[in-house]
């Protein structure tokens, strides 16, 4: 991978341009816009797909990594199989003290934790086979997560990350250099209001063919695939 950075002052450097002019600023914005649509449009099936481990603290509550955008899959792991967690859109946020802070559910003056029943107040046994139940709150970025009471190796959060950063710059994907070129030309090009349309046509057309050619290099066909249309 390349840093969002060179790549910029590499495309600067092939329009004639100072690295260091004025115009830096508007063409690193434009390359993270570029960023976000390779991340959508062109990436590879597990590029921003990250497996995490996590822990559910005594409130049931797991925050959200720093890097998280959204959930793809959380599970408990038994014995090398994971079995996926229930998404509950009717679960409660975790109760709060006088000073905010995250503290146990008491019910009928006893204390009990989000583990000892369902989202429903039945207790675990009446689970019927279900694991467990989540739900993400993203104001507070942290997930409520209820299991059954089994017991398990871990609980395993599988979800979408944020652009790669490293040492403060984005991240690109080698193959996503061309598309990020072709769209801040296009960009440039569409703002120019004097420009000629089949200027901006053609432009156009070259990013949207770049991020084609850039979708294909990163999820190339394998021969399996083919075994397995084929038999469909």
């Amino acid at each position: 991978m390349r840093k969002l950075d060179e790549v910029i002052r590499e495309i600067m450097i092939s329009m004639g341009m100072e690295a260091t002019s004025n115009k830096y600023l508007r063409y690193y914005q434009l390359g993270i816009q570029a960023l976000d649509i390779t991340k959508t449009e062109t990436a590879g099936a597990d590029y921003y797909k990250k497996h995490k481990k996590i822990a559910v603290n005594e409130n049931g509550v797991v925050p959200f990594p720093h890097d998280y955008e959204d959930y793809l899959y959380v599970g408990i792991c038994k014995g090398g199989t994971m079995v996926a967690l229930t998404y509950s859109p009717d679960m409660c946020p975790p109760m709060h003290d006088d000073c905010g802070e995250l503290q146990r559910v008491t019910r009928d003056g006893s204390t009990w934790y989000y583990g000892d029943s369902d989202i429903y107040g039945r207790p675990t046994e009446s689970l019927s086979g279900a694991f467990g139940y989540f739900k993400p709150y993203y104001e507070g970025r942290y997930f409520v997560i209820e299991h059954s009471g089994i017991e398990f190796d871990s609980i395993e959060l599988v979800y979408k990350s944020q652009l790669y950063e490293q040492d403060g710059d984005y991240m690109v994907f080698p193959y996503d250099v061309e598309v990020i070129r072709t769209y801040i030309l296009a960009r440039l090009h569409e703002d120019n209001v004097m420009g000629p349309v089949s200027q901006k046509q053609y432009s156009q057309h070259r990013f949207i063919s770049e991020k084609r050619k850039a979708r294909m290099k990163n999820n190339p066909i394998k021969p399996q695939d083919i075994l397995n249309a084929l038999r469909r």
